[in-house]
C-alpha cells in the first residue's frame, strides 16, 4: 500500500480520506477513552422540589454571580423547609453537560433566586422533558417549589451526571 505523500494511483479524494483516518488513529487517544466534558466555571447547586421526598425532580444549577452565590449560602443556612427562595432564569437545550439526565438547564449565571415571579413560568422539572429544545434561549422557567438543597463539588457533579 502507497503512504499518503506517496504517488500513488489512488484518487487524491480517496488518499485524503485515508491519511485524514491513519492521522486519527495515531491520534494518541487510547480505544475506549472517555474524554469528560468541560463543565462551565462556577458554584454548582443541587436543587429540589419541596414535596419530593425521593428527588426525582432534582436538577443542577451553577453560576459565577457571586451575589447569587451568596444569597444561596443564605439559603443553605436555613433548616429545608424554611428555604422558600425558588429559582427564576433562562433554560438551555441539552443538560449542558451537568443537570443529571434531563434535556434542559438553567444558563449559568443566568438565573437567581427569588422570592415571587409570575406563574406561567411555573412548574416541575419534569414537565419540560422533551420540550426543552423548544423553550431554550429566552423562556423562563420558574420553578415556585423549587429550594437548594445543597453546594456540589465538581465530582459530586460528574458522579451525579454519571449515575443519572
Amino acid at each position: 500500500m502507497a503512504a499518503c505523500g506517496s504517488n500513488s494511483l489512488w484518487a487524491p479524494h480517496i488518499r485524503l480520506l485515508l491519511c485524514a483516518i491513519l492521522a486519527g488513529a495515531c491520534s494518541g487517544d487510547q480505544p475506549g477513552t472517555v474524554v469528560e466534558p468541560e463543565l462551565p466555571e462556577g458554584t454548582y447547586f443541587l436543587l429540589g422540589m419541596h414535596g419530593d421526598t425521593l428527588g426525582v425532580e432534582d436538577f443542577v444549577a451553577v453560576t459565577d454571580d457571586t451575589a447569587v452565590t451568596a444569597t444561596v449560602v443564605e439559603q443553605l443556612e436555613l433548616a429545608p423547609d424554611l428555604r422558600w427562595l425558588h429559582i427564576h432564569g433562562k433554560l438551555g437545550s441539552t443538560n449542558g453537560g451537568f443537570n443529571l439526565d434531563w434535556d434542559w438547564h438553567f444558563i449559568p449565571s443566568a438565573w437567581k433566586l427569588v422570592e415571587m415571579s409570575i406563574e406561567v413560568c411555573d412548574g416541575r422539572p419534569s414537565g419540560l422533558r422533551n420540550l426543552a429544545s423548544l423553550l431554550a434561549g429566552d423562556s423562563l422557567f420558574c420553578p415556585w417549589s423549587s429550594y437548594v438543597k445543597k453546594e456540589l463539588s465538581l465530582e459530586e457533579v460528574r458522579r451525579l451526571v454519571e449515575g443519572s
